[in-house]
């Protein structure tokens, strides 16, 4: 279970075509957001009819506030351990 703090700090979103010209627009999913209640474009053409949205669509990023103090962990070095370890 993800710590309280961190839970809050997560945001749902996804990405769909806008336009003709293949630009991208990000679209945030709030708490009160149901996934099939949204449709996604994934083609530039806008004949191509959307689809019904897919929790495969959706992505999950932390957010942080201006000026927040993020700690790294910095513990684990994947080339070292390749080298390391047998």
């Amino acid at each position: 279970m993800l710590d309280d703090s961190i839970f809050v700090q997560l945001a749902f979103y996804y990405k769909t075509k806008v336009g003709r010209n293949g630009n991208d627009k990000v679209v945030r999913l709030f708490d009160e957001d149901k996934i099939i209640e949204n449709n996604i474009r994934t083609e530039n053409n806008p004949g191509i009819l959307a689809r019904v949205l897919a929790l495969a669509d959706v992505e999950v990023q932390v957010r942080h506030k201006i000026g927040e103090n993020v700690e790294e962990d910095c513990s684990c070095n994947s080339d070292y351990m390749i080298t390391a370890m047998d």
